[in-house]
């Protein structure tokens, strides 16, 4: 098909000429990296999808077989494992569709919102919850002791301890 004014858009529009073969570089890097995007997306929803059915398989394991009973908690925890399994395979499915593009804006919303929720949450712990027991040791007598020569303190709206530990652990 030639190329006439008729026409608003056309491929000569969208892939101006190249002087060089800069232009089928740019096109091949592009696929290249479009690819590379889809199997690391896929590796993820694929790690995503083995975790969820192992945690399925251990909750129910536990539960089950182990314990003989499942209580309403035990089906919420397998109805969300199911879920997060279930999306996994559809996110699979849909990644090279039309829609893997949706596809991958999702899991990168929601990775970046569970990587922000864990860094937040593990840094405000650290920063904000105090330590509430001593210090122990493994001992292979006892199982575990007192580290020694070592001060602990415990604060609460109600009481304040202060524990001192001599050389003996005691």
């Amino acid at each position: 098909m030639a190329y006439t004014s008729s026409i608003k858009y056309s491929l000569v529009d969208a892939y101006p000429p190249c002087a060089s073969g800069q232009c089928l570089l740019d096109v091949l890097s592009a696929s290249t990296s479009l690819l590379t995007l889809d199997r690391v997306m896929a590796v993820l929803i694929l790690l995503t999808l083995l975790s969820s059915i192992n945690f399925f398989g251990l909750i129910l394991y536990e539960r089950y077989l182990v314990q003989g009973f499942l209580d309403n908690f035990t089906l919420l925890l397998l109805a969300g494992a199911g879920s997060v399994a279930l999306f996994c395979i559809a996110s699979i499915a849909l990644l090279q569709t039309a829609r893997g593009e949706r596809v991958r804006k999702i899991w990168l919303g929601l990775l970046a919102t569970g990587l922000t929720y864990a860094a937040t949450d593990t840094l405000a712990g650290l920063a904000l919850i105090p330590p509430l027991s001593p210090a122990l040791v493994g001992d292979q007598i006892v199982h575990h002791r007192l580290l020694p020569n070592t001060h602990s303190a415990l604060y609460s709206r109600d009481f304040s301890y202060i524990q001192r530990v001599n050389n003996l652990g005691l």
